[in-house]
């Protein structure tokens, strides 16, 4: 009797571990499917830069993104965030009192900039695998970068080298859910940024070299939701530079915030 009784508690602790470990089973308070509702969410984020010839500097930010997912396989799944945004609001903090009365000091240290453009961040995905509890999708990563490093040359003042500009990217892009218990699951991304074109360079202090390989981006990154709206998430972004230069960037974004179903 015991022996029944309690293989009967452990077939219904599994199934109910089975049923609540379902993609299409995941309801927000309101009772709507939480995974395939489209999102909007607003975040604060603290932003870590990193360079090979610039000073580390960080900072606390704050953005937003889009996102809308499905279930089936062979069907589209979407993410968009705007990092410039955060990033512009960064600086007016830092340095808005200065620039408003025109009392930005000489530059006297290096710095880098690396974010993206007006265009944002995109990333489209198709499902190739679909279950339950794992949803595999592949797609493409597109939108634009600014990148440049303000830096000492063989003891010059300031000036901005190779690479840096306004960038244009497209590249291969990976992205697969993973679902934790009834309420939470875990986004984890990876794509490589190619950038095509340079579409506008910086207008002073500039180091132009003609005809400078256009550097890419290796992205790594995992979020995680919650029906209860909350998110939190890391990526990693490394600019490689294939040029003379060798530069090398990093920019590291851990965020944390709450999203709404649209």
């Amino acid at each position: 009797m015991k022996k029944v009784t309690l293989l009967g508690i452990i077939s219904f602790i599994l199934c109910h571990t089975i049923q609540a470990q379902s993609f299409a089973e995941l309801k927000t308070k309101r009772g709507r499917q939480a995974f395939t509702e489209g999102f909007f969410g607003i975040y604060a984020r603290f932003t870590m830069l990193d360079g090979k010839y610039t000073e580390p500097y960080s900072g606390l930010t704050a953005n937003l993104f889009l996102k809308k997912d499905r279930l089936k396989k062979g069907e589209r799944r979407y993410r968009f965030e705007h990092p410039l945004v955060g990033d512009f609001l960064f600086v007016i903090a830092r340095d808005g009192s200065a620039i408003l009365n025109d009392r930005m000091p000489p530059t006297t240290k290096t710095e880098q900039n690396f974010s993206s453009g007006w265009m944002g961040w995109h990333r489209t995905y198709w499902n190739i695998i679909a279950q339950p509890r794992k949803i595999i999708s592949v797609g493409l990563s597109y939108g634009d970068y600014i990148f440049g490093s303000r830096r000492l040359w063989s003891g010059t003042p300031i000036r901005i080298q190779e690479p840096a500009g306004y960038y244009f990217y497209a590249g291969p892009a990976v992205l697969g859910s993973f679902l934790i218990n009834k309420t939470t699951w875990i986004d984890a991304y990876a794509n490589v940024d190619i950038n095509l074109v340079k579409a506008a360079k910086p207008t002073s202090g500039y180091q132009e070299v003609k005809g400078y390989p256009l550097p890419k981006n290796f992205v790594l990154g995992a979020d995680v939701y919650t029906t209860s709206k909350w998110y939190g998430g890391v990526r990693i972004n490394q600019l490689f530079d294939t040029g003379a230069e060798k530069d090398r960037a990093t920019r590291i974004d851990l965020s944390a915030g709450i999203f709404f179903t649209l």
